[in-house]
C-alpha cells in the first residue's frame, strides 16, 4: 500500500491479517485512549530513523508524507491523521525533542547562546532552557502544535535537560490557553547520562511535586525497575518473584507513587520513589521504544515456557500491575502481543533499534494470533480499568481517603499503608471505595502476588472474583494465584 509508513496509513481502517484486526482498528479493539507517536516534525536523517535528530521543529517530516514536495498537502495529511484518531475516540500525543538539535546551525545564526555548551543528551549540543528566548521558543512551538494541529499532549525526550520552573510555566501557559483540552505533558526525568552543573534546577523525580500546577508528569523509572528489573540485563525483580530496591516499592507505586506527605515542595532526594503530588504525574510503564521490549527482557532474563507458559504469565503479571496502579498507564506498542525486536536470532539491535530496519522494528501482526491469550488478557485489563473508577483516582486526598493498602511489613505506615502480618511476604493488597461513598466500606480489592497461591481474607459481605491471570472472570473463590494480579468486587 502507498500508505504504508505514512501519515495516511496510521488511520486506515478495515485492515486485517489472518482474520484479526490491525492498525487503528486494533487500537480501538484493544481499548486504548491515546497514541504516542514518535517524532514527526522535520528531522535530518533520510533513512530509517526514530526522529531524534531535529531540524525544523514546526514542520511535519517529509518522509511520512505521500506527497513530500507538496507542502500544503503534507500539512493536510497530518491534520487529517489527527482528526481521524479523534473521530475514533483516540487522542494523540506527540514526541518532542527540544533538548538538542541535529546541528548547531539550527540556532547559531540567531544567537550562539541558545546552546549550553554541554553534552546533556549525548548528542553534543544540548539546548539551554534557562535562556528566556529558548524557553519562549519551546513554549511557542508547543502552542503551535496544540492549537494548529489539535495535538492532545506532548511526550518530552529527556525532559530532565530542562529547568523545572520553565517546564512548569509551559504547562501552566498551555493549560491557561487551552483550558478544555486536558493536555497530557510528560517526559523522562533524566538526561543522557551526563554530569550537569545545573542539576539542582533541572527536572528530576524530586522536582515533580513543584510542577503540579503545570500538570507535568514523568516516566516512573523506579516503579518500572522494581517490577521487571533492569532494562537490558538479566537482573530480575518483583514480577519474577525476585528482590526489589526497598520493601515498600510496589505498594508505593500501586498508590500512584505519591509523596509521603501532601506537599508541592521539592523533595530532598532527586530520585525519591514517592514523588508525585497528583497521581497524573506518574506515567507507569514497564517498557517503551528504548531498551528491550518487555518480551525480550523476559526471555533474556531466562524465563521459559513461551507465551502460554511461565514467561507469558510473567508478562501478564507485570502489565497487570501497570494497569491496576494509580497514575497513567503506558503500554509500549506490541507488548500486548509479546512483540520482539530480535530478528533471525540477532539480539544485537534489540536493546537500541533507533536506526535498525523494519525487520527489527515493525509490528508483525502474526504475534496477535500466536499470542492471542496474552492479547485478550490486555484487552480485558483495559476493560477492567475503565469499569472501576477506583482504579483511576485523581488526587492525593482521594487516594488517601478511598484506598487502603496492606503489606506484611512493620514499616508500612511510612508509605501510608497498613501492616497486615497475616499476609504472605511480598504480597500487596489494596481495598478501594469504588462508589465514592467511604461510609459504606470497600467495593473492590486488588491483590499482587509474585509467589505461592494463597487465600485472601476479604471484608464482610459477598465478594466475587472478577479478574485473574486468565482475564475477566466470574468466580466465587478467594484464591490468589502466584505470578498474578487478582481482583475481587463486592456484589
Amino acid at each position: 500500500s502507498s500508505k504504508r509508513g505514512k501519515f495516511t496509513g496510521m488511520t486506515e481502517t478495515g485492515t486485517t491479517y489472518s482474520g484479526v484486526k490491525t492498525g487503528i482498528d486494533h487500537l480501538k479493539e484493544l481499548g486504548v485512549t491515546h497514541v504516542q507517536i514518535l517524532p514527526m516534525y522535520d528531522f535530518a536523517t533520510q533513512m530509517y530513523n526514530w526522529g531524534y535528530d531535529p531540524v525544523n521543529y514546526n514542520v511535519p517530516e517529509d518522509q511520512y508524507s505521500e506527497t513530500p514536495a507538496d507542502y500544503e498537502n503534507r500539512i493536510r495529511e497530518v491534520k487529517n491523521m489527527i482528526n481521524e484518531y479523534h473521530k475514533n475516540g483516540i487522542r494523540v500525543i506527540m514526541d518532542v525533542v527540544y533538548n538538542h538539535t541535529f546541528g548547531d546551525e539550527m540556532f547559531k545564526d540567531i544567537s550562539t547562546k541558545y546552546f549550553d555548551g554541554l553534552n546533556l543528551s549525548g548528542c553534543g549540543n544540548s539546548v539551554d532552557s534557562g535562556k528566556p528566548m529558548v524557553s519562549r521558543f519551546i513554549r511557542d512551538s508547543l502552542e503551535f502544535w496544540a492549537k494548529e494541529y489539535k495535538i492532545d499532549g506532548f511526550r518530552f525526550d529527556l525532559i530532565g535537560i530542562f529547568h523545572y520552573d520553565e517546564v512548569k510555566k509551559w504547562g501552566e501557559y498551555l493549560n491557561q490557553e487551552l483550558p478544555n483540552d486536558n493536555l497530557l505533558i510528560y517526559g523522562e526525568p533524566w538526561n543522557g547520562y551526563a554530569t550537569d552543573p545545573n542539576e539542582s534546577q533541572k527536572v528530576r523525580m524530586g522536582k515533580v511535586p513543584a510542577m503540579a500546577s503545570g500538570h507535568i508528569g514523568v516516566f516512573n523509572g523506579k516503579f518500572r525497575e522494581d517490577i521487571k528489573g533492569n532494562n537490558d540485563g538479566v537482573v530480575k525483580a518483583y514480577m519474577f518473584n525476585d528482590s526489589i530496591s526497598w520493601w515498600g516499592a510496589i505498594a508505593a507505586g500501586m498508590r500512584g507513587s505519591l509523596t509521603a506527605v501532601k506537599s508541592t515542595a521539592i523533595l530532598g532526594n532527586d530520585w525519591d520513589s514517592m514523588f508525585a503530588y497528583d497521581p497524573e504525574q506518574s506515567i507507569n510503564y514497564i517498557s517503551a521504544h528504548d531498551n528491550y521490549c518487555l518480551w525480550d527482557k523476559i526471555v533474556h532474563s531466562g524465563a521459559t515456557g513461551g507465551g502460554t507458559g511461565y514467561a507469558g504469565r510473567t508478562a501478564k503479571f507485570g502489565m497487570g500491575i501497570i494497569l491496576t496502579s494509580q497514575g497513567i498507564p503506558f503500554i509500549h506498542a506490541g507488548d500486548e502481543m509479546l512483540r520482539t525486536k530480535v530478528y533471525n536470532g540477532d539480539w544485537s539491535k534489540a536493546h537500541n533499534s533507533y536506526n535498525a530496519s523494519d525487520d527489527y522494528n515493525s509490528i508483525k501482526w502474526g504475534w496477535k494470533t500466536e499470542n492471542s491469550g496474552v492479547y485478550n488478557y490486555h484487552k480485558d485489563l483495559i476493560t477492567l480499568r475503565k469499569q472501576y473508577p477506583a482504579l483511576r483516582l485523581t488526587t492525593w486526598d482521594e487516594i488517601k481517603n478511598r484506598m487502603k493498602t496492606e503489606i506484611n511489613n512493620s514499616q508500612a505506615s511510612g508509605i501510608n499503608c497498613v501492616n497486615n502480618g497475616s499476609l504472605p511476604d511480598k504480597v500487596v493488597v489494596s481495598y478501594y471505595d469504588n462508589d465514592n461513598n467511604v461510609g459504606n466500606g470497600y467495593e473492590l480489592a486488588v491483590v499482587y502476588n509474585p509467589a505461592n497461591n494463597f487465600n485472601v481474607t476479604l471484608p464482610s459481605g459477598t465478594w466475587k472474583k472478577v479478574f485473574d491471570i486468565g482475564g475477566l472472570v466470574d468466580k466465587s473463590d478467594t484464591t490468589c494465584e502466584g505470578t498474578a494480579v487478582t481482583v475481587f468486587a463486592k456484589q
